[in-house]
């Protein structure tokens, strides 16, 4: 009988100190606040500082189905070889000028983080090794900005408000502004052309080598000096044969 006792009194203390605890909790530790369900953290990122000019240097030749002069896209040259200057005839058939058998088109893609930048080009005078120098007028840098130039994929559109394009100019000298943007700094393509050439008939030397814009949206056709025959020295057959050199230089400045 005692054992029993002992028993039934171990087994009640035990249920004792079980519901004990559970009837003395605090139910507030686990109740959750307002502000308990919802979590908030800072976040910061920083962007650095970009003054970049990407260019590329592409061939420009007669597209057939255009009936005009173009960049070729597909072409990849490392340098600017005019080669073997050609005759150029006037109207009348007559020799005019010497033209360079090759034109070339600088494509600039410039990054300023937003900021507001004028794209310049310095070149030296083509020169032998005699000291002899092809005219530095003859020798032209035209800017150019095509409306369906590609940033991304998407076409680049209208030159923006307050942006503005050089005119044509001798690519022989220092900082010749190219282009100028808008006061955001809008990124756009910017093109500029390079050739040894002369007017056309009409008396205006164009842009790409006889002939303007092959794109099919509309861009800027740009004239040398709008009478080239006035601002323009010609390479004649007089100048001295041999091969001649230089360099060109583009940059993105703020």
């Amino acid at each position: 009988m005692l054992k029993k006792l002992m028993v039934s009194i171990v087994v009640v203390s035990f249920v004792l100190m079980l519901a004990g605890p559970l009837t003395n909790y605090d139910r507030t530790e686990t109740t959750a606040t307002a502000a308990d369900n919802v979590a908030t953290f800072s976040v910061d990122a920083s962007i650095p500082q970009y003054l970049e000019i990407n260019a590329i240097l592409r061939t420009v030749e007669y597209d057939t189905e255009l009936a005009t002069y173009d960049i070729n896209w597909d072409s990849s040259p490392s340098s600017l070889d005019f080669g073997t200057l050609v005759e150029v005839e006037d109207e009348n058939g007559d020799f005019s000028y010497m033209a360079g058998a090759n034109t070339y088109a600088v494509v600039m893609y410039p990054i300023t983080s937003g900021r507001s930048y004028s794209i310049v080009q310095s070149g030296g005078v083509l020169q032998d090794a005699q000291g002899n120098t092809i005219p530095n007028a003859a020798y032209v840098m035209t800017p150019d900005y095509q409306n369906q130039d590609l940033l991304g994929t998407a076409a680049q559109g209208a030159m923006p408000i307050g942006a503005s394009l050089a005119a044509p100019q001798s690519a022989v000298g220092n900082n010749h502004t190219v282009y100028t943007s808008d006061a955001n700094g809008t990124a756009k393509v910017i093109r500029a052309f390079l050739a040894i050439t002369g007017p056309d008939a009409n008396g205006n030397i164009m842009n790409y080598t006889r002939g303007h814009s092959g794109d099919t949206g509309v861009g800027i056709a740009q004239y040398y000096h709008g009478n080239g025959k006035t601002n323009w020295s010609p390479v004649t057959k007089n100048q001295p044969s041999g091969s001649y050199s230089g360099s060109v230089t583009f940059t993105v400045n703020l």
